[in-house]
This record gives structure tokens, sequence and C-alpha cells, in this order.
């Protein structure tokens, strides 16, 4: 019984994390705010519960209430972001005067990626200096199928682990995304000679 009660236990925490950061990753760029009825819908949690994880994320900082009955990212992210920052400082500061003298003579935007489960995270960033030019923020995540420096970070890889990082369903981000995996992969091929 006790063997049970713990693993079904166990599996009522996982899911209510789940719904927890459901309810996060929720807000995006173009949706900064959101009320209670438009969490349910996204998240497909019952409104009552959706209150209650809300309330619970308030307490904690990560949301905040923006507006009349509307809520927002809350303080407790720019803390968590600032410390981000700070665990990759040492490889900025290492990049950082070889990524400056490359901006000085491509006159073009170079960013420094990481990869991060399965997408490519910008941690440092120099804008070109051309009148139309790239702006990579840091910070930005970007599929690893999407993007120059992606391919680059996948092309390191052993071929074999390609499939663990790459997805299932490929979605065209631009006119110009390869949303053929073997097509994909012949680039990587190439980005790797």
């Amino acid at each position: 019984y006790k063997k049970l009660f713990s693993h079904f236990e166990k599996n009522m925490t996982l899911s209510a994390t789940h719904k927890i950061l459901d309810i996060l990753v929720s807000f995006k760029e173009d949706t900064l705010e959101l009320n209670i009825d438009e969490i349910s819908d996204a998240t497909q949690i019952p409104q009552s519960s959706a209150y209650r994880y809300v309330k619970l994320l308030c307490e904690r900082g990560f949301l905040e209430k923006s507006s009349a009955g509307y809520y927002q990212l809350g303080y407790r992210f720019q803390e968590l972001s600032t410390i981000a920052a700070k665990s990759n400082r040492d490889l900025r500061l290492v990049a950082l005067p070889s990524m400056q003298q490359i901006a000085r003579q491509i006159v073009e935007t170079v960013t420094l990626m990481r990869l991060t489960d399965k997408y490519a995270i910008c941690i440092e960033s120099i804008e070109g200096e051309k009148a139309i030019r790239a702006v990579v923020k840091q910070g930005r995540l970007q599929p690893l199928y999407v993007g120059a420096s992606s391919k680059v970070l996948l092309s390191e890889m052993n071929e074999n682990e390609w499939d663990d990082y790459l997805p299932k369903q490929w979605d065209k981000v631009t006119d110009a995304t390869i949303t053929d995996p073997e097509v994909y992969r012949e680039q990587l091929r190439l980005v790797r000679r």
C-alpha cells in the first residue's frame, strides 16, 4: 500500500509540476499578459486548478498581477535571468575579445550560442554596423534546425546524436527554413567539412 501511494503521490507531484510549467511557458513575446480564462484555455487546465497554480506562482514571485484580472511574469524571472547570465560569464569573457575582432573584420552581427536542451541559446551578441543587420538578443532561444549557429553546434556532434536533438515535427520558421530532415543532415555534414 505504501509503495502504491508513494508512486501515486510522485505522479501527482510530477503532473502538478508539468501544469505549472505549462502555465509559465504560455506567456510569450506577443502574449505578455493573460487572465485565468486564457491560461486555462492555453494549458487545458480547469479554471479552478489554474487559479490555484497562478496564486502559488504569485506567492513565489514567478507571476504578478498586471491589471484587473491579468497576470504577467514576475520579478523572480529577472533574478533568474541575472543568475543565468552570470553562469555563462566565464565563457562570455573568454570569447568576447575574439568576437569583437571578428565583428570589426566582417562588419556583421556575431553571436555566441550555446546548446541547451533542444535549443540554441544566445549568451552573447555583438551587433553588426551595417544599416540592415541581424539582431540577436541575449537569452534568445531558437530550435536546433533553425539558423547557422544551430548547424555549427550540431555539426560538431556525432551523427548518431542528431536524432536526440532534432524535432519530430519540422515547422517552417522562415522561407529559408529546411523542413526535410535528410536535407538538413546533409547540410550538417557540409558544415562539418
